[in-house]
């Protein structure tokens, strides 16, 4: 399963039980193999600087970060962010549009592994090519 940034940050990376969310997310990724894209890996390292986190916050996330495998981008990843592209600017996605390109991405590199993306954020629902697991949503397979 790829987890988008959202995902990503209230699983694993915000402490704290106040997201009424975070159980119900945690419950869709229990015993599944778990990764992220280049670019949610790169938006949450963006973080601490924009944010001015402590350098111990910051290195707790940086060490967080070396146990979630990151799945590069390859030819197959920039081919399906290409397909995927133009299928929601053709299909009047909006996805498509300039301010969603870093999700574009996240989804890319869900469809060429072929697995399914986990997200909280709407701007997936119905995009082509991309099976998306929201929480509470059923699961199949590893």
């Amino acid at each position: 399963m790829i987890v988008d940034t959202d995902v990503c940050s209230r699983v694993f990376v915000k402490s704290g039980d106040r997201d009424v969310g975070k159980q119900a997310l945690r419950d869709v990724l229990a015993g599944r193999t778990v990764a992220i894209s280049l670019h949610t890996r790169a938006e949450l390292l963006i973080w601490p600087r924009w944010r001015n986190w402590s350098e111990n916050r910051a290195s707790a996330l940086r060490r967080l970060l070396v146990g979630i495998p990151t799945i590069p981008v390859t030819d197959a990843v920039v081919e399906a962010f290409v397909e995927l592209t133009v299928a929601c600017r053709k299909g009047g996605h909006a996805l498509a549009a300039k301010t969603h390109v870093t999700d574009r991405w996240i989804a890319a590199t869900a469809i060429a592994i072929d697995r399914p993306l986990v997200a909280v954020d709407r701007i997936y629902e119905g995009a082509p090519g991309v099976a998306l697991i929201r929480a509470g949503s059923a699961v199949a397979g590893p």
